[in-house]
């Protein structure tokens, strides 16, 4: 999502000039693909039921919200289609003045069901946004799902547009927008965040049922984004939403939004949504050091690099509450060919990952298979690394091409299926498109394979054994980390008394930190 801006682009209107009126009545929706309660018993390829894990707490309109109120002049709601009944989808729609819909590729379809009932059944002003209908916006104008298509991040576009809806031919003059104009399609030059990341208003986090999503998740948490952004310029990632620009929050007011969340909310758990935490390891590093120094001890993860990793930035991370780092490898093989990562090179992930095992960090290692130019001997030095590396996790995917990205556009010929149309719990499960020289049934062999491999290299006595000395020798060779433990034991137990006088006290008290709301102009 994009960052406010102090500036205004050509054609809209500052906040300054706004007429004043009753507010916006405005519902965003989070549309989740409901395969796992609506497939037939008996069909072959039906999708199991959801699990508990992926009813997630949606950032992207919990962002969203944050700007609109920070803004003034809207009345927000934020439904979660995948949390709640249809009825509460219904009675939303029924109250709101225009409704807002945000979908990845997986939720497109579902986006478009909600969006066709929003505008045929309870006629309001639709407008559909996140990474599928910057994509392909055709899929929800042309089926009539949607007024409007948001390209890229909202934050600003959604009110530019909302405030002209009554004027629909200012439309034109906004950029990151696409729509129709007697049956042509209108889509406008993009949209380009300006201004510090510090001055976007904090997530509306109070509009969601918290205690509803930690009920039903496998480990309950928020996911919170101090960054955005990703130099790396992976294949299978889409531009347009993962910019390689990569701008972060202040150490400081990253903090301020973990502390707000730990007294507002006690997550069990933060999940850092970042595209990539530590591409500035220096602000990495600080970040840590700044919960420390305030006292938070919330349990949290992030994706990293392993081949990045030191012992200094894994140590204060781990000082600082992480218990989990997931490391993309991709292929398993370090062959920039296939994802457009540079440099990697199989002896640093393997100290990486012993690295973040001995800090007492669990190490995840997250793998896909069926690359275009990938071969069966890529597959073999994937193995090896994985043997090496021991991480404790590893979760392996089959890739699907999607709308958006380097690896789509370079595959489209091939594609078999819309990927849109199918299922998503069944993604992986059957092809979507015809690799060159691996078949989907060998794919799906060489995944087991490689979760085979790993289960035999982690899954034994003697490795649990052999991952208990190496952090006892990293605890010997440096005794800091022995210090660090008993520091976060503390902190726990001095944080927790701290929210037990709160309740105590009958409930949460307002929080100590108190976010200012920055002038935001579209």
């Amino acid at each position: 999502m994009g960052a406010a801006s102090e500036t205004s682009d050509a054609g809209e209107t500052p906040e300054s000039e706004r007429a004043d009126g009753p507010p916006v009545r405005l519902a965003l929706v989070h549309a989740r693909a409901r395969a796992g309660d609506t497939a037939a018993p008996d069909d072959p390829e039906a999708a199991p039921p959801t699990p508990r894990e992926d009813v997630f707490p949606p950032l992207g309109v919990t962002t969203l919200a944050g700007a609109l109120l920070a803004r003034g002049g809207y009345e927000v709601r934020i439904v979660d289609d995948g949390l709640q009944p249809l009825e509460e989808v219904e009675d939303a729609m029924a109250w709101a003045e225009v409704v807002a819909i945000s979908a990845s590729s997986p939720d497109a379809r579902r986006a478009r069901e909600l969006g066709e009932m929003s505008r045929r059944r309870f006629g309001r002003l639709t407008l559909i946004g996140g990474p599928h209908a910057t994509s392909c916006p055709g899929y929800f104008l042309e089926s009539g799902a949607a007024d409007l298509c948001v390209l890229g991040p909202g934050e600003e576009t959604l009110p530019a547009v909302v405030e002209r809806r009554d004027d629909r031919r200012e439309w034109a003059r906004l950029p990151g927008v696409c729509f129709l104009e007697d049956g042509r399609r209108v889509e406008t030059a993009p949209r380009h965040p300006t201004g510090p990341l510090d001055e976007a208003p904090a997530p509306a986090y109070h509009l969601l049922d918290v205690p509803a999503y930690f009920a039903r998740m496998a480990t309950p948490g928020l996911p919170l984004q101090t960054s955005r952004g990703c130099p790396h310029g992976c294949v299978f990632c889409d531009p347009a939403m993962t910019p390689a620009a990569f701008r972060a929050l202040s150490p400081a007011r990253a903090v301020d939004l973990v502390e707000q969340l730990v007294v507002d909310h006690d997550p069990p758990h933060l999940y850092l949504a970042d595209d990539l935490f530590t591409v500035d390891r220096e602000r990495a590093l600080a970040f840590c050091r700044e919960l420390v120094a305030r006292g938070l001890a919330v349990k949290w993860s992030c994706e990293g690099r392993a081949d990045t990793m030191d012992l200094e930035l894994l140590r204060w991370m781990r000082r600082a509450g992480c218990v989990q780092v997931r490391y993309g490898l991709e292929s398993g093989a370090p062959d920039a060919r296939l994802t457009g990562k540079q440099d990697v090179s199989a002896e640093a992930v393997t100290a990486g990952a012993l690295l973040t095992r001995e800090v007492g960090i669990e190490c995840v290692f997250v793998v896909l298979y069926g690359f275009p130019h990938e071969t069966v001997a890529m597959h073999r030095v994937a193995e090896d690394l994985v043997a090496e590396a021991r991480p404790d996790r590893l979760l392996v995917d089959l890739l699907v091409p999607l709308p958006g990205t380097a690896v789509y556009e370079e595959v489209e010929a091939s594609l078999t299926d819309d990927v849109t149309e199918t299922e998503y719990d069944a993604w992986g499960r059957r092809p979507t498109w015809d690799h060159p020289t691996l078949g989907h049934d060998q794919l799906q062999r060489e995944r087991a394979r490689l979760l085979e491999i790993h289960g035999r290299a982690t899954g034994t006595a003697r490795h649990r054994w052999l991952r208990r000395w190496e952090r006892l020798r990293a605890r010997l060779r440096h005794p800091v980390l022995l210090l660090d433990g008993l520091d976060i034991l503390r902190r726990r137990a001095l944080q927790g008394r701290r929210l037990a006088k709160r309740r105590a006290a009958g409930g949460r008290t307002p929080p100590r930190v108190q976010l200012p709301l920055p002038n935001v102009r579209t």
